[in-house]
């Protein structure tokens, strides 16, 4: 669940909403989160001989075997297989329109900036909005089309058009100029054999330079740098000190200064419903502010989050505001962290990772988030006890520094764009 799911929902999504769609994953473990906070009250779920009740939670996914016949398989992955058609019917079904070219295109290594010259033309800056960034994208593509089409248009575009407002399904995701535009592209011409030409120099290096554990240079180099990034991630987001806030939740509280059960239980509910209500915001911003902008605002929160909840857990015996205080940094560091750390590692690091790599690549990396994970739930009681937040503050401020250095943002980006980033590392 926590590789594969990340993983299925960047590929099935829109390149210009695949940020929004893949942090609905984080929205739904947090909803969990909040549920199992509510229920943990020792009058309801939480006393000695009920405790254990709160793990039937975990039998209702198994409503999915009921209904995952009806999931479509990735696109890209059988793009990846030679599966074209399969790949068709899938995305036809997750467009809700018959006219799925500029997809297909795309997921065949497709890349909007295709000839030099038009690349020039129409270069987008990298700070243009995606609305921008959508519509010199597809100008860019109309043009190559145009240039590469060695026979007169066909009727097949709009015998296609035609067909899919006759069969009542939705118009793609175009708009009127975009489709007209689109008018004289045919799928599988010679536009698509040079993209796969461009995508064949970019891996051997474009001067046959050497392979590397069988990958040509410049792929190793992307695996390379998407791995290390992965890893670098999952990381940041554990040892930022999240669980250690949801692990001893009830211990840091009684240091702020609660004491009855209910005191207590309603801190952390109240911390669980501002972690599951800041996920919104990540929903909302990640595809206008981009990934690696909010990955640093979330480190900055954090970290000052880390620093400013330590000084009121020492100062709590002067003043109850105080007490009070660290309970509001507290709620400040799961705002801060579902931000950016929440969900976008999970999403990163599969927009990052080669579709032919994508599986080994987000399996080291789930392994090395459940690894710090573990170190997370053995050590940080002690480490609160010893040093408070502080630690947790230092990770941050190295997460801002790595992301600012190291980390390419993949917002409304190709594969091959993406590919083209890490290799330049």
């Amino acid at each position: 669940a926590t590789a594969v799911v990340p993983t299925y929902l960047g590929e099935i999504s829109p390149p210009l909403i695949r940020g929004a769609i893949g942090t609905s994953n984080q929205l739904t473990i947090c909803f969990g989160v909040v549920a199992v906070s509510v229920m943990s009250y020792k009058s309801l779920l939480g006393s000695a001989h009920t405790w254990s009740y709160l793990f039937l939670g975990n039998a209702i996914p198994l409503l999915q075997l009921f209904t995952a016949w009806t999931f479509p398989e990735s696109p890209k992955w059988l793009v990846q297989k030679g599966r074209d058609a399969e790949a068709r019917t899938a995305l036809q079904q997750l467009r809700e329109t018959v006219d799925v070219r500029v997809d297909m295109w795309l997921m065949r290594g497709g890349n909007f900036d295709g000839a030099s010259a038009d690349k020039r033309k129409s270069s987008v800056s990298p700070h243009a909005s995606p609305p921008q960034a959508r519509k010199a994208s597809f100008a860019t593509l109309a043009r190559l089309a145009q240039q590469e089409k060695s026979k007169p248009a066909t009727t097949t575009t709009t015998t296609t058009t035609t067909t899919d407002k006759k069969a009542g399904g939705k118009e793609p995701l175009l708009s009127a100029n975009e489709r007209q535009q689109m008018q004289h592209y045919d799928e599988g011409v010679s536009i698509n054999k040079r993209a796969a030409q461009q995508t064949t120099v970019a891996h051997t290096g474009g001067g046959g330079e050497a392979a590397r554990f069988g990958m040509p240079l410049e792929m190793w180099r992307t695996v390379k740098w998407a791995t290390i990034i992965g890893v670098a991630l999952m990381l940041m987001q554990q040892l930022s000190g999240i669980n250690a806030v949801f692990f001893y939740s009830a211990t840091i509280l009684q240091q702020a200064g609660l004491t009855s059960d209910l005191e207590i239980w309603l801190g952390t509910v109240a911390i669980a419903v501002a972690n599951f209500l800041a996920v919104f915001i990540a929903v909302f911003s990640i595809d206008r502010a981009g990934r690696t902008v909010l990955l640093i605002r979330s480190c900055i929160v954090m970290g000052v989050a880390s620093i400013l909840v330590s000084v009121a857990i020492q100062l709590e015996h002067t003043s109850t505001v105080w007490q009070y205080s660290s309970i509001a940094f507290l709620v400040l560091f799961v705002i801060g962290f579902e931000v950016g750390l929440g969900a976008i590692p999970w999403l990163m690091t599969a927009e990052l990772s080669p579709m032919q790599y994508r599986g080994p690549i987000v399996a080291i990396a789930t392994a090395s988030n459940w690894g710090a994970n573990l170190i997370i739930a053995q050590f940080s009681g002690p480490i609160v006890n010893l040093a408070l937040f502080y630690p947790f503050a230092v990770v941050c401020a190295l997460g801002v520094v790595f992301t600012v250095k190291f980390i390419p943002e993949t917002n409304g980006k190709t594969a091959q764009q993406i590919q083209k980033a890490l290799s330049n590392i």
